[in-house]
Order: structure tokens, then C-alpha cells, then sequence
């Protein structure tokens, strides 16, 4: 059977059909440019003789083809129109006299003559051939060839018309090409299903759930079951498993009635009846143009490959349900807010009720400075009072901050306990600058992260642009514009990716001047600690009082910073607990949607936009190759990567299409209702009254004739090249008549249409390298890869930000400890002569 190439639009058949009439006109003028006063025809059957003689671009005859070329030449009678009816040779033929044949391409013709002079074992001079005047070659020598006859040949396709000339090309003897060998059955075979594969090119109306399409599907399942048993009842029944685009591409199964397993009989009439290309059926005729396989069995002692079953997609359970509630809070306060209510949802940074219960994790801290102030205003206000009672009123008011009486051992004992509080204060001060270091790398490590993510994602979409742009330059692969898209997600990206970077430095310059100014505040809460303590074990009061004062306000500031350090700990570690969250389960985590990726309705348009793309060059592809092959029965074609269904199919039926992530994550969009204003969209199909996906195929797609992958055209399918050019111009627009003439009968592709062909691969093949990276994007790989980058430096900060909350609490614990000790010493200092009991100096 012929196999014809992928529907394409009627102004796109028409400029073939026109390229196609101008072919054959033109090969019909090489074919019967003249005739010889012998009766011999310079025809195409003739012409074709000498197709061994030309080499590849840049490489010389074999010497296979060199003998080849010289039978065509000097040995090989021409095979004419008819089966058996032979004439003259190429030699004595005269045609290479004339100069409407050796002018189409004189420099293969001048390079067959010096082919023509190293054969051997003949008689040279049968070649007639000019050395001057019009028709002169510059090869043809005039001491080793003869001279052109007096009567050149005629042209004999005068005055015939296109459907003659047509005729007379088409009545050549066609050399098919042997079948493969044919699939055996053993007699004890059976099976419990047998898959095939259909494409229907003439026939559409199969998708969607209108009542004619449901009737078209269940009409071709019982016509399909007919021919393959070639009777009218059969006892097997056909299930549509998957039904696409293009123009219509169907997967069955074949199966028993009552489930049991179909024996070799049925097996070897469904073998049959499907290499016998089905359209020959009387139940399968109305469908036009089919082409069917059976996948090959496996070879001998292997397992068949398994028939792909239809599922529905499983789309998470919990796709919409609620976020997870975050633990307790690592400092141990409880999550109330400012208005005393508790918070126990997520990770949800919108939320007000959150944000007021991180704000409660500063309240003690502030409490207490707000505590110990008025304390202190209190104190200054009752010496204040004293003091003026004193001077003015009763001097029994003089001792409000006096002592009561104590000995030596009780002021020896009140420094130790100084001594013990300045430890502590000196262990919390420790602790800050041990663990400063450590928060100040980590918070570099988290930001750099976050920097080298969006870096990542700036080069993988410039690496999409640039391959959708490249595609797009091929007019077979350019479906809209597509420039202005890949231009403005370039410079989006690169503003991003620059204000990203920008901030990164700042940061790191930031937190570098931080690690410096926490070091010497670290210095400068032991110093005062130690200073404090030394004066009062010398006994230096008036001075102890000046750095009591500085104590006090350092105290304060104590309390404030660990408050705002219980609200940065519980922050961060809520962070990280989110981003832990997320990486097991991104449907149940408030982070995607304070950080989703990239939004669903562009992504899939997107990604339908390069699928669209790779599968236009395949079709372009192998439409040429069966312009030039396709009436080789056998011919291979590119395997279409992607298949062509409705949105509510893949998403809503059971399709063999359930394990992609693709599907998956197109389904996803679409139960959530992300996919908006789709009667807008490029792949939007009015007849099917749907969105069309593109879901990954499985080669060989849609049958086994359609196998060689798009990466191997080049050499998979090398053999169809022809070695003369179809074309005189770049453009490929002014036939070569003998070149076409040539490639058309060796059912072969000229070299240049096959190299033009070779790049659209190439460049449909750069588009299929990127998306994969397009996949991880819709796939959101991008922000889990980014999560599990900063989940380590994040859990660092953590750890290192609650030992600082330690160290702080040590810090304004041991300050207000060491402040009222300090208090006690100052007084019993001012007073010691008056009231140590066992006092012997001063």
C-alpha cells in the first residue's frame, strides 16, 4: 500500500500538487528530449543509467560504482515503458549531444566523460559526444570518443499533454524493494490481547463527546473487528484505547468476548489483515488512505513489550486541601498573639493572626526592659525625693538607700556572687561571638543559594529562547510569534536575574560589617561585665556608680535585642520547617503560593508552544519524505514524539498517557482552574470544542512504519539521500529537471531538499533537548531545588540563632543579676565605716 504524508492545509497541497505537475513536466522533457534517427528515446529510463556516476559532494566514485557507472554507460540496454522492451545504450546513444540535457548540469556530465575514459573493457569510441559548438563538452575528446551523429534526436514529447507526459513517467517498470520476511505463528500461540496501531488520513470527526463522534468511535471499533478477521462476524471484539490528532491516530486492543485468549488462527488472520494495509477491506474502505501495524514480537527466548494500559491520571488527594500546622515554637513561649489569642496554622506570612504571634515571641523580652525601666525611673525618682526630704525636711530621709548592718564575710560573699553573674554574663557573651560566625556563613550560603537558583533559571530560559527562536527561523518550524515571547521572557529574566545578583553583594557586604559590629558588641558586653566586677571587688564606688549607669541601659537593650532575637529564631525556624514542608509535600505547603512557580497558564502554553514546534518539523519532514519515497511500501518514517489529545480526554478518561509528568502537572492546572481564556489559545481546536495536549508518545508513533527518531535523520535515514541536487538555486525554486528526473525514479530525496530537511531535524531536535528543562519548570523542580539548596544553610541559621537566643538570655539574665548585686555593693561601699559591723578600716 502507499503511504501518504501528514494532512496539511489546502493552500499548502495545492503549492504541491503545482510543485509536483512542474516536476513531471520537466522530467518528461528529460525523458523524451529527442529521439535518434536509430528510434532510440534520450528518456528517463535511459537517464537513470547513469545515476552510479555521481559521487557525494567531495568524495570519488568507489570502485564499485565506477563498474557500475560504466555499464550504465557503455554496457546496459535501456529498460523502456513495458515489461521486456529493451533498446540501445547510453553511448551510441547521441543524448550526450544534446545541448538541452548536458546544460542542465554540465558539470556532472563533463565529469562523467573522465569517468568514462578510465572503463575498461570497451570500445570507447560508441560514446558520441561534441568537443565544439553549442552543445560542446569540455571533457569530450575528440581522440578518444566519436563525433555526434549529423541528425541530433528530436524531441519526443512534442505536443503531448501533462496527463501523457504523466503517463510516460509513471508507465516506467517500478523496482519495489523486497518485503520484510512475514511474521510467524506458531500453531500452539495464543494471546490475551493483541495492540494495533491505525493512522487515518482521510478521515476526522473522532474526538470529542458529541454524539457523532461517540457513534464514528464505536462504528470504527466493530468495522475494525470485521476486517481483521476479514468476516462479518467476528469472534473478537476491538477497544479503542487511545484516539489523537493527525489527522486521526488511533491505539486498539483486540480481545476476546468472553476475556479468554485469542488462539493462532486469530492471531495469524489479525497479522494478515493488517499488513494487507486494511483500507483493501470492505468495512474499513469508507476511511480513505490507512496505514496499520502490529508491533513485531519479540525475538525468540525474550518477552514481548507490554501493551500500555489506559488509567486515569492520580492527581494527589490532598491537591486542595489545607496547609500543615507548624510545631511549637523552638523557644519554648507559646504562639499568642498581641490580643492574647493562640495561633495554630501554617507557615502563612499573609496571614495577620501569624504575623501577630511571631510578634508575641519579643513580648517577654520587652516586657521585662520596659519592667526594668520604670524600676530604675522609680529608683531615681525615690533618691531624688530623699535626697530633697533630707536637705529640706528631716534628715531620716537620708537613708533610704542605706544598708542594713553586715560583716566583712557578707561583703566577701555579695562580690562572689558578682563574680558568678559576671561568669554567666561572660558565658552568654561567649556564646554570641562563638556562634555569630557560624549564622553570618549560613545566612551567605542561604542568599547565595536563592542567587545561584535564579541563575540557574536565567540561563535555562535563555537556553529556551534561543532554541525556540533558532526553531522559529525555519519557516516549517515557525508557528506564530514567537520572538516577541522568547524576547520578553529573555529581559525579564535578566532584569531579574541582575536585581537578584545586585542585592546578593549588598547582602554579603551587609553581612560582613555585621560579623564586625557583633564582635566588638560581644567585647563590649564582656568588658563592662568584667569592668563593673573589678570595681567592685576593689571597692572603687564613685566609679562603680558611673558604669552602673551604663550597665543599666545595657541591661535594657539586653532584654529588647533578646526579644527581638525570640522573634527572629521562631521566623527562621518556621522557615525552614516550611521549606522541609514543601519538599515533602508542595500541595499541602503555604509556600506555593508565596512562592509559586512559574504561573500554570503560561507554562502551558509553553510548553505546548515547543511541543507544537517539534511535532511541525516532523511533519514537515516526513512529508518530504514520502514526496520523494513514499511509494516505497517499506520506507521509514520520523517517529512523531508527541500525540495530539484533548484536554478533557487526558485529563478526565483513562488514557495510556496516566504515568507523564506532563499530564500530570497539565491536569493539575486544570483542577484547579489555572488554565484561563482557552478559546484564545493557539491549541485551541473549535471542532472538538477543546484545548489539544501534547502529551509524550512512544516510538514507534503512529505505527511501526513511523520509527526513526528525530536526532538520527542524518544517518537513519542516509540512505534515501540522493547525490544530485533538485535545485539550481538557494531558494529552491528553479527545478534541475535531470536531477529531479533522477532522484524521483531512484525514490530517493534530493541532497539538497534532504540537507534542508537534515537541519529542520536538527533544529526541531534543539527544541526537544530543552524541554526537559521546560518540564522541570512546570514541574516547580526549580523551587525544590532552590528548597533543598537553602534547607541546610536554613537549618544552620536556625540552630546558630537559637544559641544566640541562648546567649542573649545569659547576657540580660546575668546584667540584671550582676546590676542588683552591683546595687548591694555600691551601697554597702558608701557606708562601710558606718555600718560593717567588724569594719578596722576603711
Amino acid at each position: 500500500f502507499f503511504l501518504t504524508r501528514a494532512s496539511h492545509s489546502a493552500s499548502q497541497r495545492s503549492i504541491r500538487k503545482m510543485r509536483v505537475t512542474r516536476v513531471f513536466l520537466f522530467i518528461a522533457l528529460v525523458a523524451g528530449l529527442i529521439r535518434s534517427v536509430h528510434g532510440v528515446e534520450c528518456n528517463i529510463a535511459r537517464a537513470i543509467e547513469l545515476f552510479p556516476c555521481k559521487a557525494d559532494e567531495g568524495k570519488e566514485l568507489t570502485a564499485a560504482q565506477q563498474e557500475e557507472c560504466c555499464n550504465g554507460i557503455f554496457t546496459n540496454e535501456i529498460e523502456q515503458p513495458g515489461s521486456g522492451s529493451k533498446t540501445d545504450r547510453w553511448a551510441n546513444s547521441g543524448c550526450f549531444c544534446v545541448k538541452e540535457i548536458t546544460a542542465l548540469d554540465k558539470s556532472f556530465f563533463n565529469n562523467l566523460l573522465k569517468q568514462a575514459k578510465k572503463c575498461a573493457n570497451v570500445v570507447k569510441t560508441d560514446l558520441k559526444c561534441s568537443s565544439t559548438g553549442d552543445n560542446a563538452l569540455d571533457e569530450c575528446d575528440a581522440n578518444v570518443f566519436s563525433a555526434c551523429p549529423g541528425t541530433l534526436p528530436t524531441n519526443g514529447f512534442a505536443d503531448k499533454t501533462q496527463a501523457e507526459i504523466k503517463a510516460e513517467v509513471e508507465a516506467r517498470p517500478q523496482k519495489i524493494p523486497p518485503a520484510p520476511p512475514a511474521i510467524s505463528i506458531p500453531p500452539e500461540a495464543t494471546a490475551k490481547k493483541v495492540q494495533i496501531d491505525l493512522r487515518l488520513k482521510d478521515a476526522t470527526g473522532f474526538l470529542g463527546d458529541s454524539a457523532a463522534a461517540k457513534t464514528k468511535r464505536k462504528d470504527l471499533e466493530d468495522n475494525l473487528a470485521k476486517a481483521l478477521c476479514n468476516c462479518a462476524s467476528p469472534t473478537f471484539k476491538v477497544k479503542l484505547v487511545s484516539v489523537s490528532k493527525g489527522s486521526t491516530i488511533v491505539k486498539a486492543e483486540v480481545v476476546k468476548e468472553d476475556g479468554g485468549s485469542l488462539d493462532s488462527n486469530e492471531l495469524t488472520s489479525i497479522n494478515t489483515q493488517t499488513s494487507a494495509g486494511l483500507g483493501s477491506s470492505p468495512t474499513m474502505s469508507s476511511y480513505g488512505n490507512i496505514s496499520a501495524t502490529v508491533p513485531a514480537p519479540a525475538p525468540a527466548g525474550q518477552a514481548p513489550a507490554p501493551i500500555r494500559e489506559p488509567k486515569d491520571i492520580a492527581l494527589p488527594s490532598n491537591l486542595n486541601s489545607p496547609p500543615a500546622k507548624l510545631p511549637d515554637a523552638v523557644t519554648g513561649i507559646p504562639r499568642i498573639g498581641l490580643d492574647g489569642s493562640e495561633y495554630d496554622g501554617g507557615f502563612n506570612i499573609t496571614n495577620s493572626d501569624y504575623r501577630a504571634s511571631v510578634v508575641g515571641q519579643m513580648l517577654p523580652g520587652v516586657v521585662m526592659a520596659v519592667l526594668l525601666l520604670v524600676i530604675m525611673i522609680l529608683m531615681l525618682v525615690v533618691y531624688i525625693v530623699a535626697t530633697l526630704c533630707g536637705l529640706t525636711f528631716c534628715k531620716c530621709c537620708n537613708g533610704a538607700y542605706k544598708p542594713r548592718r553586715f560583716s566583712k564575710k557578707d561583703l566577701k560573699i555579695n562580690k562572689l556572687v558578682c563574680l558568678f553573674f559576671c561568669a554567666v554574663t561572660a558565658a552568654g557573651a561567649f556564646t554570641v561571638f562563638a556562634e555569630t560566625p557560624p549564622l553570618l556563613e549560613n545566612t551567605k550560603d542561604l542568599t547565595g543559594a536563592m542567587a545561584d537558583t535564579i541563575s540557574e533559571l536565567t540561563k535555562n530560559i535563555t537556553k529556551i529562547a534561543d532554541a525556540m527562536d533558532a526553531a522559529a527561523g525555519d519557516p516549517l518550524l515557525n508557528i506564530g510569534d514567537v520572538s516577541s515571547t522568547t524576547t520578553s521572557m529573555k529581559d525579564a529574566m535578566k532584569t531579574v536575574d541582575n536585581t537578584v545578583q545586585d542585592a546578593q553583594d549588598q547582602i554579603e557586604e551587609y553581612v560582613d560589617m555585621s560579623g564586625l559590629y557583633v564582635t566588638i558588641a560581644a567585647g563590649v558586653m564582656f568588658g563592662i561585665t568584667f569592668i563593673v566586677f573589678a570595681l567592685g571587688l576593689i571597692g572603687f564606688w564613685r566609679l562603680l556608680i558611673f558604669f552602673t549607669i551604663i550597665l543599666s541601659i545595657m541591661m535594657v537593650v539586653g532584654w529588647i535585642v533578646w526579644g527581638l532575637l525570640s522573634l527572629l529564631t521562631v521566623f527562621v525556624d518556621d522557615l525552614c520547617w516550611a521549606m522541609n514542608d514543601y519538599l515533602r509535600d508542595r500541595y499541602n505547603s503555604d509556600l506555593s503560593e508565596l512562592i509559586p512557580c512559574m504561573d500554570p497558564d503560561v507554562a502551558v502554553k509553553t510548553m505546548n508552544v515547543a511541543r507544537e514546534q517539534v511535532a511541525t518539523g516532523i511533519a514537515a519532514v516526513n512529508d518530504q519524505l514520502e514526496e520523494y519515497a513514499g511509494s516505497n511500501p517499506y520506507l521509514k518514517y520520523l517517529c512523531y514524539n508527541y500525540a495530539k489529545v484533548p484536554l478533557k480526554d487526558l485529563c478526565t478518561k483513562p488514557t495510556i498517557y496516566h504515568e507523564l509528568s506532563y499530564s500530570r502537572f497539565v491536569c493539575e492546572a486544570e483542577n484547579k482552574k489555572k488554565l484561563k481564556d482557552k478559546t484564545t489559545w493557539d491549541s485551541w481546536d473549535a471542532q472538538v470544542n477543546d484545548l489539544m495536549m501534547f502529551p509524550d508518545a512512544f516510538c514507534p508513533y503512529p505505527t511501526d512504519f513511523y520509527s526513526v527518531p528525530l536526532g538520527n535523520f542524518s544517518t537513519g535515514l542516509r540512505p534515501l539521500r540522493c547525490p544530485f541536487k533538485g535545485y539550481d538555486d538557494d531558494d529552491m525554486t528553479q527545478v534541475n529537471e535531470f536531477a529531479m528526473g533522477q532522484c524521483y525514479t531512484m525514490k530517493q530525496i534530493p541532497s539538497d531538499v534532504f540537507d534542508a530537511k537534515a537541519a529542520t531535524a536538527n533544529l526541531a531536535q534543539t527544541v526537544l533537548d530543552i524541554v526537559p528543562i521546560i518540564e522541570s519548570l512546570l514541574q516547580c523542580e526549580l523551587v525544590s531545588t532552590a528548597f533543598s539548596r537553602m534547607v541546610g544553610p536554613c537549618d544552620g541559621m536556625a540552630t546558630a540563632l537559637t544559641s544566640l537566643y541562648t546567649g542573649f538570655l545569659l547576657v540580660a539574665m546575668g546584667y540584671f543579676l550582676l546590676w542588683a548585686s552591683t546595687l548591694v555593693i555600691i551601697s554597702r561601699l558608701q557606708y562601710y565605716r558606718s555600718y560593717c559591723v567588724d569594719a578596722d578600716k576603711y
